[in-house]
């Protein structure tokens, strides 16, 4: 009968984390010379508590991006959203990304990385209850809101890699991004299994309150 795509994700998933992790051990140029290999600085990044720290963060904001990417239309649809609403909520979800990348960078400049990774939670935090609801407009403002939020997340964790980790800062980065494709890859496909015992929104609801209960719990860290 073939496999379900339950079984596929189980067997991907494991293949790309390994693939992901083999990244840091790409021989990039030591930053300060007496520092070590290369090989065993991007190593050493695997045991790194402040590295562990960010790319947790990375991947649960990733999560939250994801999660309105691809379910977003289906759930509005499934509140009976017509082509055109739910055409323009993804509209104004991507526009809501858009402003929250631009603001990013003046937020941390004024605030810092760990104030901007709180707000992120906290946006999380809004819109898991505006998503609670359950009503299409308040669903709609949940996931603008929730596009502010995330936006940044992976913005600042990279920028704190490169100023937490100077001297591994090219490995870090590196790190950061393949876990922002795995964020991309798992959440998806989690939130449908989810969706299969639980229901679409009971699924939506926990996988948001996971992630931005954790940025936020975690963003003193930073």
């Amino acid at each position: 009968a073939g496999w379900g795509y339950q079984s596929v994700l189980a067997s991907l998933v494991p293949l790309f984390a390994l693939l992901a992790a083999a990244t840091l051990c790409v021989a990039y140029p030591p930053q300060q010379s007496g520092a070590g290999t290369a090989q065993t600085m991007s190593l050493a990044l695997l045991r790194d508590r402040r590295f562990i720290t960010l790319a947790a963060i990375c991947l649960l904001g990733v999560c939250g991006e994801a999660l309105a990417d691809i379910w977003m239309m289906i759930y509005l649809r499934a509140l009976g959203a017509d082509a055109v609403v739910g055409g323009g909520a993804f509209a104004l979800f991507s526009a809501a990304i858009i402003i929250g990348r631009l603001a990013n960078a003046p937020m941390q400049a004024r605030w810092g990385a760990a104030a901007t990774l709180r707000y992120a939670g906290a946006a999380g935090a809004l819109a898991l209850a505006l998503l609670a609801w359950g009503e299409l407009f308040s669903t709609i403002a949940a996931f603008v809101i929730l596009g502010l939020g995330v936006a940044g997340v992976t913005p600042t964790v990279i920028g704190a890699a490169q100023t937490r980790l100077p001297h591994q800062r090219d490995a870090a980065v590196n790190g950061l991004v393949a876990t922002a494709y795995l964020g991309f890859v798992v959440a998806p496909p989690t939130v449908g299994w989810l969706a299969e015992w639980l229901g679409l929104q009971p699924a939506l609801l926990l996988v948001l309150a996971i992630s931005a209960g954790a940025i936020y719990c975690l963003a003193r860290e930073v």
